[in-house]
């Protein structure tokens, strides 16, 4: 076994992790509440519930680029704590030199460098990892079967684009520069891992999706999922506001306020 995976094999010794990815339906999950290793998908650290600064850490830091200003300010210090791995495909590695000088824990993970390279390969069955779509998610998925996990709790998987610009993530964005490529990015992600939720399923590796979006309708439904609204968001501040308080809503054309975020999640599939 490569060493690698054993590193990886020795985070999860019941075989189970919760994703927690950053949209907003992260804010009204308890990702600790399961009893089982978090692992953090790239901005997924500026969620409070997820990394609190102080004592709340994730068992691991999954990023397919090197972690940069969109991870929060405070994200060296992240790097720094040996109580999270970060974990990284090789070519990320690769591209910025000093990652492994930084962090504290490091795990580099084989990983194909070109989309070419998956031609004829399926995920889930030999390293290295499919490139797909290249997006933290995708990796992390096949990143823990390999670990040795048989069951994942997705929790925040809903970045859905028809929410308001300051409402697509569980934390608070300054402005929508975050957003620019989005739609695109979101679409190719969802189809990536609904494609691949057939081929999990029948490896013997369990999905449960604790919030709505792309993965209801292929995996099994968390008990909370249907009953468990996102909190309000607190009052913006007067003065401005910076990436932990809430910005202002963005008016629509017509000059009203932008469409709310539902806090009804849907139904079950019986």
């Amino acid at each position: 076994m490569k060493d690698w995976q054993a590193q990886s094999e020795a985070l999860f010794p019941e075989h189970r992790a919760v994703i927690a990815c950053s949209g907003p339906s992260l804010r009204g999950f308890d990702v600790y509440g399961e009893g089982c290793p978090v692992v953090a998908i790239s901005t997924a650290v500026r969620w409070e519930g997820v990394w609190d600064h102080r004592d709340i850490v994730p068992t691991a830091w999954c990023n397919v680029d090197p972690p940069n200003h969109n991870h929060g300010e405070h994200h060296p210090q992240l790097l720094r704590d040996e109580r999270c791995v970060h974990v990284s495909p090789e070519d990320t590695a690769k591209r910025d030199r000093t990652i492994e000088s930084k962090a504290a824990r490091m795990i580099i993970v084989p990983y194909n460098r070109r989309v070419s390279h998956d031609t004829g390969r399926k995920p889930f069955h030999e390293p290295p990892l499919l490139r797909s779509v290249h997006k933290t998610v995708t990796f992390a998925v096949q990143w823990l079967w390999f670990a040795g996990v048989r069951e994942v709790i997705f929790a925040g998987c809903d970045l859905n684009t028809g929410h308001r610009w300051e409402e697509k993530y569980a934390y608070r964005v300054r402005d929508n520069r975050q957003l620019s490529a989005q739609p695109r990015a979101l679409k190719s992600a969802g189809d990536a891992l609904v494609g691949w939720a057939g081929i999990a399923m029948k490896a013997g590796y369990r999905w449960i999706t604790a919030s709505p979006g792309p993965l209801t309708s292929c995996c099994e439904m968390h008990p909370l999922l249907d009953c468990e609204p996102m909190p309000p968001r607190q009052p913006a501040k007067r003065g401005g506001h910076t990436d932990h308080e809430q910005p202002r809503s963005n008016p629509g054309r017509d000059g009203k306020e932008g469409r709310r975020v539902s806090s009804v999640q849907p139904k079950r599939a019986r």
